[in-house]
């Protein structure tokens, strides 16, 4: 079995993010960080879990992008990948969805593979196309959104139970080969050693197919979208104090007109210890709380 997992490099979002009046996203005042998007790392573990159940089978990661997505290979080589595969193509702006799926397709055909494994959402843009896209132009069964997946070698079939809106799942079936593109809550990745890491790292040009690709042209690879607008968010509006059952009617009352909680004040006790306790003792007897 011969499984085939589509890999992205994507901006770290653990730091903060804008868009440029391109419409682009990059990083705020710092040098761009570039990480193996988390849906396509939960999809690589899925591969590497239905290796462990099923015999002969063979693991092949591959990414599409500039000389710097290698690092993302190197992480799946550390991982346990057994090929690694980097389509490398340099474009002034990001390649949109059917544009790379095209150019992977026909790479792609060339493996033989069984099962297709990616991302369903990337963590920078999120369009959720290229796996819908990759099952057309490949012409093969194509599921989204999986958060759970069984594959039978032998019936040459898959089961997968997809994740829907407001916590419904479905259950589907499909024939091998098919594109699955896995949710990120479908399993937690494993912890990669220091270790593997640099002996990946090492290995990266040895183990690593560089595949050199002319930049395409837009006839070749027509825009899917085109830019015409982005806006930031509106702002949440600030949540108001309502007022506490608790409170007695001039609390509330007084809450209400002036707009808010009302204001505690406190007295300070800057006597010494005796007459402090005293104060504090006719403090209590005031309120009801000592007779």
């Amino acid at each position: 079995m011969h499984i085939v997992v589509f890999v992205r490099q994507v901006l770290d979002t653990r730091l903060p993010l804008e868009i440029t009046p391109q419409g682009e996203v990059s990083q705020k005042s710092c040098s761009p960080i570039y990480v193996m998007d988390l849906a396509d790392r939960c999809a690589l573990e899925e591969a590497m879990r239905i290796r462990a159940e099923v015999e002969n089978t063979i693991v092949t990661a591959i990414t599409l992008g500039p000389v710097r997505c290698k690092s993302v290979l190197s992480d799946c080589l550390a991982r346990g990948v057994d090929r690694a595969i980097h389509l490398v193509v340099d474009v002034p702006a990001p390649l949109d969805s059917l544009s790379a799926a095209r150019i992977l397709v026909r790479h792609i055909q060339e493996l033989d593979f069984d099962l297709l494994l990616c991302g369903n959402r990337t963590l920078d843009d999120g369009p959720s196309e290229v796996g819908p896209a990759l099952a057309e132009l490949l012409a093969v069964a194509g599921v989204t959104g999986v958060v759970k997946l069984a594959v039978s070698a032998p019936e040459r079939r898959l089961v997968a139970e997809r994740k829907l809106e407001r916590g419904y799942r479905q259950v589907v079936e499909a024939d091998l080969p098919a594109v699955v593109s896995v949710d990120g809550s479908i399993c937690q990745p494993r912890y990669v050693s220091t270790r593997a890491r640099s002996y990946a790292a090492r290995t990266l040009a040895e183990r690593c197919s560089v595949v050199q690709l002319q930049s395409p042209t837009q006839s070749e690879c027509p825009p899917l979208r085109s830019l015409l607008r982005h806006a930031s968010p509106r702002p949440r509006p600030k949540k108001t104090a309502q007022p506490d059952s608790s409170m007695s009617v001039e609390d509330r009352m007084a809450m209400i007109m002036g707009g808010g909680a009302p204001t505690i004040s406190g007295t300070k006790v800057a006597t010494g210890p005796e007459s402090a306790a005293d104060e504090i003792i006719a403090f209590l007897k005031d309120i009801g709380v000592l007779t």
